[in-house]
């Protein structure tokens, strides 16, 4: 009796300390909806109050929301400071011993994926050091910004080794898994195999077809904006290179295949502006339920469920952005990359992985819960069945202030250096483009329809 009521407290304790997963199934939502009021000090506040006192490599993700926050306060050297935290944590898990990931891996078969540190994806490593760059330029640091710049590039041509060891390291971990001795290893690998539960899943998951997905994990924006950067600092050479590498990507857009043949001809812009456009909000996680078939030999199962991560599309701020001059000149912003795309692309990449992952999870718990009826009777099958509804859940974090998408307009710099930007049924700002600055990109971020534009402009 006594080794019987030690098992049930035992799994009880792991159901009770697994309720800490599901933390951000409110704290993200309040956040998301805190930001699309335009309530970015309450935003940053709650972001400050998900980081822990000492700021350790646990709080990635809270460190990205805030300096994304910071931006849009404008406190740029304070966003930074919050970066530098982010990239701090990610040399932290890129460093983790093969042990370390071992144990961690294990926690996540046990538990469920947000049981795991969240470690960063490969488009939040590139939008860190793009953001940190675009911060610096504001400033006027223009060094730190060229570093951070060339990172930028580094980040995107690390993306595919990156991913590529990470799916190695999950094909070993499935495979123990698979190859457990006696029942359960056969129940894992029956159920990873099982053609009904491939059917249902790519039926959920149907609205993947929706994005444009790019297969190399290339962020068109961070390479353009790169690009041009280098072009305005007039190290045409290096923008040439970088150029060509955004138009092989996005060639739709008539500005980047402008910029690119300009520079490719030795052109220097001169009194010239570019409008950047950061719009809406990127594609949220949410917890997609689906009932699989678990193939086990024996009954006495009191509970059977799984769960997954679905991708919700993101929110357009505008449409288009107008920039005019006071003669009644005007040119609208044009697509130029798609958050959503670069973010739908690295999901669609893990997704086999996060299926494997949890379908593994159901397997094994399923198992072990007849395991327990079985051995101890049922109320030991129930509290196992506790445990395995308490334990069941997807990871839904992710860095959802990002934008939707980013768009650009260029026009020459007015006689009166004044423009007039509007959203497409919104009120119309008037920026004055200072003196003593040859070419300028007005940098513009809306994040959600009806909120004021926040804007900073970068002189060259």
């Amino acid at each position: 009796m006594a080794k019987h009521n030690h098992t049930l407290h035992t799994i009880l304790l792991l159901a009770v300390a697994c309720a800490g997963c599901a933390a951000a199934k409110t704290s993200l939502p309040a956040f998301h909806y805190t930001l699309s009021r335009g309530a970015y000090q309450a935003a940053k506040n709650l972001a400050d109050g998900e980081i822990g006192p000492r700021n350790t490599h646990q709080d990635l993700l809270w460190n990205l929301q805030a300096g994304a926050l910071e931006r849009l306060l404008r406190n740029y050297t304070s966003s930074n400071a919050y970066f530098d935290w982010a990239e701090d944590a990610f040399r932290y898990f890129d460093l983790q011993s093969a042990a370390g990931k071992s144990v961690q891996g294990s926690k996540g078969i046990l538990f469920n994926d947000s049981a795991l540190p969240y470690t960063g994806k490969m488009y939040d490593r590139v939008m860190v050091n793009t953001y940190k760059a675009l911060n610096y330029a504001i400033l006027g640091d223009t060094q730190s910004a060229r570093v951070e710049f060339n990172r930028v590039l580094q980040r995107q041509n690390d993306a595919k080794t990156l991913f590529a060891a990470q799916a190695e390291e999950l094909k070993k971990r499935l495979s123990a898994a698979r190859e457990t001795p006696g029942p359960s290893g056969e129940t894992v690998q029956a159920t990873l195999n099982n053609p009904e539960l491939e059917r249902v899943l790519n039926e959920r998951y149907k609205n993947l077809n929706e994005f444009k997905l790019f297969t190399d994990f290339i962020n068109p924006f961070a390479t353009y904006i790169a690009g041009l950067y280098f072009w305005l600092e007039g190290d045409t050479p290096k923008a040439v290179d970088i150029l060509k590498e955004a138009y092989a990507i996005g060639r739709d857009n008539p500005i980047m295949a402008s910029d690119f043949a300009r520079a490719s001809r030795g052109e220097a812009p001169s009194g010239e502006l570019w409008v950047v456009f950061e719009n809406g909000l990127a594609p949220r996680r949410e917890e997609m339920r689906v009932d699989i078939p678990v193939l086990l030999r024996g009954e006495g199962v009191n509970y059977i469920g799984t769960a997954f991560p679905n991708l919700v599309p993101g929110e357009q701020a505008y449409s288009t952005l107008s920039v005019s001059d006071s003669s009644g000149a005007a040119v609208d912003t044009q697509p130029l990359a798609s958050m959503e795309n670069v973010i739908a692309s690295e999901f669609n990449k893990e997704l086999p992985g996060i299926r494997a992952r949890e379908i593994t999870r159901v397997a094994l718990k399923t198992y072990f819960q007849y395991r327990m009826q079985k051995n101890y009777g049922i109320v030991a099958g129930v509290a196992s069945g506790l445990y395995q509804a308490a334990t069941t859940a997807v990871d839904i974090r992710s860095w959802t202030a990002l934008p939707r998408d980013f768009q650009l307009a260029h026009t020459p710099i007015p006689p009166d250096r004044l423009v007039t930007i509007t959203p497409a049924g919104g009120a119309g700002m008037t920026i004055n483009i200072p003196t003593g600055c040859r070419n300028v990109i007005v940098y513009v971020r809306v994040v959600a329809p009806g909120l004021d534009p926040v804007y900073d402009l970068i002189k060259f």
